[in-house]
């Protein structure tokens, strides 16, 4: 009967002290011995479950001890969090929350109780619920204290499964099944966090950083799901287009922004390692997507409105191109230089070369076909294999 009493004990202790309404508990804040009580009989209860199940006392069931366990584990916590919140402003909370989490920890470690360490969750889980409430109410915490819901469930999906390798096999632990879902609420506060707090010029490199990250922590063997990398580029990229669309220049962390892209592909490429990214076709059309991406940033440069020296970007974007594809032998990257090279040409001989002046049609002719030649002289003495590469 001893958890039926401890249940007892927690809402009445909720109830009486307001914990149920943030409201009623700043008006009516508990007196520090009450939670302090409440907390160590949680950890009295949870500590003799747990010998039972190690002496085998009165041939307990190992599942009852375990509900017992459980409901021990998450009313202390509980009431931990419910006797801190009100001592907090909302931007506070954001960062004791993880603190809280990872005092459980620390203190699941020191009993050796993976039920109690399981239970760590429930205050990075409470610092998100305030975040989300407050956000849709329009009270947007400060930049640096909005961050902290955003990363502390990746503190779940990270120090889950390493956790569960200090406790036996029969313990509760955050595991790799629900690691998943934490890193999605991570990637979603993360982006909710990027479109709420930084300029629209600089969302797609904090959107394409965050997926570098996600692909590098993977890499690292921290056991993160890489697809997020593509997830995130992807949303990059259409940032980027959108806001290119509306009339913005590209800046220069637009164009770090496609380089990190580009990145992955090419450390997946050279260590031979391409799990979480996609093959084949697939693999080229992301390639030619971050290429193309690439020529619009160039398209929105501030020579847009003169057709002499867009049509000169482009070309030497082409000849980049091409350099890049022969360096890292990417096929994707030497056809689209081609392709914008061709862009280039058709540019120039129908539209551009009839709307300039005399002098700027020479320059045209001869930037182009300075271009042309450079190309012609890689392709003859390097013939067999660029054959081979194309």
């Amino acid at each position: 009967l001893g958890p039926i009493w401890f249940i007892a004990a927690v809402v009445a202790w909720l109830v009486r002290h307001g914990g149920l309404r943030l409201r009623d508990a700043v008006l009516h804040q508990s007196p520090w011995w009450s939670a302090v009580i409440v907390i160590a009989s949680a950890l009295i209860i949870g500590r003799y479950w747990q010998r039972a199940v190690v002496e085998k006392l009165d041939h307990l069931p190992a599942r009852d001890a375990l509900t017992s366990r459980l409901i021990a584990a998450v009313g202390g916590v509980l009431i931990l969090c419910a006797s801190v919140r009100p001592l907090c402003s909302v931007e506070l909370w954001q960062l004791m929350a993880p603190l809280l989490a990872i005092g459980v920890v620390a203190a699941a470690l020191l009993l050796r109780d993976g039920v109690l360490a399981s239970t760590a969750q429930l205050p990075i889980l409470a610092g998100c619920a305030v975040y989300a409430l407050e956000r849709s109410l329009g009270l947007f915490p400060s930049t640096l204290f909005a961050l902290f819901p955003a990363l502390s469930p990746m503190l779940v999906a990270l120090g889950g499964p390493r956790l569960a390798t200090k406790f036996s096999a029969d313990e509760t632990v955050p595991s790799a099944q629900i690691g998943i879902l934490y890193e999605i609420a991570s990637v979603l506060l993360s982006v909710l966090w990027i479109f709420d707090y930084l300029p629209r010029a600089w969302q797609p490199f904090a959107l394409a950083v965050v997926g570098v990250a996600y692909f590098a922590l993977n890499r690292a063997g921290l056991g993160v799901h890489g697809i997020f990398f593509l997830i995130l580029g992807v949303g990059a990229v259409m940032t980027f287009w959108v806001a290119t669309w509306n009339g913005e220049r590209g800046g220069i962390q637009n164009l770090l922004t496609i380089l990190l892209l580009g990145l992955p592909f090419e450390w997946a490429r050279r260590t031979k390692d391409d799990r979480d990214l996609p093959d084949g076709l697939n693999r080229s059309i992301c390639l030619a997507a971050i290429a193309v991406t690439g020529w619009r940033w160039v398209s929105t440069g501030n020579w847009q409105d003169s057709g002499f020296y867009l049509a000169a970007a482009w070309a030497v974007y082409a000849a980049v191109l091409l350099g890049v594809g022969l360096a890292v032998r990417e096929r994707v990257y030497r056809l689209a230089g081609f392709g914008i090279l061709a862009a280039t040409l058709i540019r120039v001989t129908i539209f551009d070369a009839w709307r300039l002046g005399v002098a700027y049609r020479m320059i045209s002719f001869i930037v182009l076909g300075a271009v042309l030649m450079i190309v012609g002289f890689l392709y003859n003495r390097y013939q067999d294999k660029l054959k081979e590469w194309l």
